[in-house]
């Protein structure tokens, strides 16, 4: 049968590669790079150079033809090639999540430092006074009974907040702001290392690490079972269950603000710092949440 196809290609066979239109004029769909100038090709009609019968699309920035039927070059080498890559980049992605952890628990430990101090002294002022009158014959001024502590420490919880406050307004607005805007800083970085994820799913890894953390730090301060207790263990126990988990939700905050808005900010930086037929080296940030 003769083709009806022409230099410019109006019509032709589809391939794996096009999407005819409604007028018929196949079009290249998936990712394509040009050649020269590695504008994004996407969408672009596709032509038929004749004798040859080679499939091309045009750049519309340079006017480079790019073939869309290629040879591969790298043979099986090619999927363990790619696989790798994808493994190297899980890796630092979990890197710079546990690196973000890492940042996020020493700040919101530093935050929650004053606090802490505060109320290991009030607790200790009440052991020793429980112990000075007698009731406890192997009382010392830095360990405590634990069965004390159960009995004893609600209620001494209780009077420590009406007197001091265990919530929001035990911390410095300057730092807890601070930390916000680190969170935010951060985020954004994330919106550009999890560009295979969805903007409406970006939310989810600053909320799995906050439980993370939050769970790492409950779980390492338990008292145990142990009938002698450190009063730093029992104030570091409350510090974690009352006063962690409001300074590190700051910073979850942040990341929030940061990974939902970074891809925008990440498109005007790039916009305003790579030239156009540059831009294309970052098409991905427009493609992963369909701009283009």
């Amino acid at each position: 049968m003769k083709s009806n196809d022409t230099t410019h290609g109006t019509t032709g066979p589809s391939t794996p590669g096009d999407q005819t239109n409604a007028g018929g004029t196949p079009r290249l769909i998936g990712t394509r790079a040009c050649l020269r100038c590695h504008h994004e090709l996407s969408g672009q009609p596709i032509h038929r150079i004749e004798p040859e019968g080679l499939l091309i699309v045009r750049c519309t920035e340079c006017g480079q033809a790019t073939p869309i039927l290629e040879y591969p070059v790298l043979g099986r080498w090619g999927a363990r090639i790619g696989s790798s890559l994808l493994l190297l980049h899980i890796l630092f992605a979990l890197g710079i999540m546990a690196a973000t952890g890492a940042a996020c628990f020493g700040v919101a430990a530093g935050i929650t430092q004053r606090p802490y101090r505060n109320l290991r002294t009030f607790i200790t002022s009440k052991w020793e006074t429980f112990g000075s009158d007698g009731t406890d014959g192997t009382w010392t001024p830095y360990t405590a009974n634990l069965a004390w502590w159960n009995d004893a420490g609600p209620g001494i919880l209780v009077e420590y907040q009406a007197q001091h406050g265990l919530g929001i307004t035990s911390f410095s607005m300057v730092e807890m702001g601070g930390f916000v805007l680190l969170g935010t800083a951060i985020g954004v970085l994330w919106a550009g290392l999890f560009a295979g994820v969805r903007w409406s799913r970006l939310w989810i890894p600053p909320v799995a690490l906050y439980f993370v953390l939050l769970g790492s730090a409950i779980s390492v301060t338990l008292l145990g079972n142990a009938p002698k207790v450190s009063i730093y263990a029992i104030a570091e126990g409350v510090r974690f269950r009352y006063l962690f988990p409001i300074a590190l939700f700051a910073g979850l905050v942040g990341l929030e603000i940061g990974v939902m808005a970074g891809r925008p900010v990440l498109r005007v930086i790039a916009r305003l710092l790579l030239p156009p037929n540059r831009q294309g080296d970052v098409n991905f940030l427009w493609r992963v949440d369909k701009k283009r």
